[in-house]
């Protein structure tokens, strides 16, 4: 959201988390929501254990307006696109990290350059293409999460932790990229096997924007 906010010019984003609201794809709260957004796009991030749902959520969304335009991305989508496109209500899939990627696509939304992009996947005459995703070598160019969209505060309130019961706690993801090749980790497929980190600086200033502002 950091990105769509900063870099991208015409765009309203609404975040929505079903999960931490106890709210199913199939709801008539949930339907109800899609027809008051009218959303142009709407976008999903899945996990295995979450993948069914958020296809249904992207069912409805086509149900609620059949000309939106639908997007998957994270680590079950990147590493099985073939099995998420088989899903006729998913347009496209974003591979691999997409914080600069999302932003472009929606810039190029009826654009044929968006076929272009790093990491999307899509179907076309009856088969599925995958460009080859993008890794930022340099992550510093990445924006500190924005905690006040995503409102941090309601995760904190329904009792949201990291690590144990310290209080107010929040993760930072400093490194991506592992080198090896465990079968049963996807981490190499969805940050690459080169490992990225961020600077001691960018590190300091993550951790004081949270003690300082939450």
């Amino acid at each position: 959201f950091a990105y769509l906010r900063s870099n991208t010019a015409g765009h309203t984003v609404t975040i929505v988390d079903n999960s931490l609201s106890n709210l199913a794809a199939d709801s008539d709260t949930f339907r109800a929501l899609l027809r008051a957004e009218r959303p142009e796009v709407v976008g999903v991030s899945a996990l295995y254990y979450n993948l069914q749902e958020g296809l249904e959520v992207l069912r409805q969304a086509k149900k609620a307006d059949p000309r939106v335009t639908t997007v998957m991305g994270g680590p079950l989508p990147t590493i099985d696109y073939h099995g998420v496109l088989a899903e006729r209500a998913v347009d496209y899939v974003l591979c691999g990290e997409a914080e600069s990627t999302f932003p472009r696509f929606l810039d190029q939304l009826d654009s044929p350059e968006r076929f272009t992009l790093p990491g999307l996947a899509w179907r076309t005459a009856g088969t599925v293409q995958c460009n080859a995703s993008h890794y930022e070598p340099n992550l510093d160019r990445i924006r500190l999460p924005d905690y006040a969209a995503t409102n941090l505060e309601f995760y904190l309130e329904r009792g949201y932790e990291h690590g144990g019961k310290y209080g107010r706690n929040a993760p930072i993801w400093l490194t991506r990229g592992c080198p090896y090749h465990c079968a049963y980790c996807s981490a190499p497929l969805v940050s690459g096997h080169q490992i990225r980190s961020h600077s001691v600086e960018y590190a300091t200033d993550w951790m004081e924007m949270l003690f300082d502002r939450f």
